[in-house]
């Protein structure tokens, strides 16, 4: 496994500190300065995640594991701040380009919680479920960390076969 943290491989592969570029405007400029198609309108995981499928993927290595760590807290999740910085508690596992699974420590705070739902709930055009607001109140009262990782099972069986499309494994295709 190569295990390296976001802000080694923007400074690797991007040539710039996610880190010290972590409002808009800087990222912007550096997309641009990087010959990216942006725009002024597109929000920072917009810009975060054109850079990171464009300049950092390609150069993950294609022969193991590489493990990316503590990804930016803008990007919208719910996984746990790291204190004093700009990152979450959040990895993702890659094989080559190909992401096989994510994994982040729960935030547990109660206002965070409520704010990225009430987010989310702005972007939703389909009827959704009641939203149970006691739930962020319990998550806060919770004493220790709760974590989980989603591993797509037929990513990981593209990658194992050889793949290169995810309809090769799906097993009840709807197309």
């Amino acid at each position: 496994f190569l295990i390296m943290t976001l802000e080694e491989t923007f400074l690797k592969w991007a040539g710039f500190s996610l880190g010290q570029n972590n409002q808009h405007k800087d990222l912007f400029q550096r997309a641009l300065e990087l010959d990216l198609a942006v725009d002024e309108a597109d929000s920072r995981a917009d810009i975060f995640n054109l850079i990171l499928v464009s300049l950092i993927e390609p150069q993950l290595p294609k022969d193991r594991f590489t493990i990316l760590m503590d990804y930016p807290s803008y990007i919208a999740t719910l996984s746990k701040p790291i204190p004093q910085s700009p990152w979450t508690e959040r990895w993702e596992i890659y094989l080559g380009e190909l992401e096989l699974a994510n994994c982040f420590t729960e935030a547990m705070d109660a206002e965070q919680i409520k704010q990225y739902y009430t987010e989310e709930l702005k972007h939703i055009n389909d009827p959704i479920p009641k939203v149970d607001w006691a739930f962020p109140q319990l998550l806060s009262t919770q004493r220790e960390s709760i974590s989980g990782t989603a591993l797509g099972v037929d990513r990981l069986l593209m990658a194992l076969l050889e793949i290169s499309k995810i309809q090769g494994v799906l097993l009840f295709p709807l197309l």
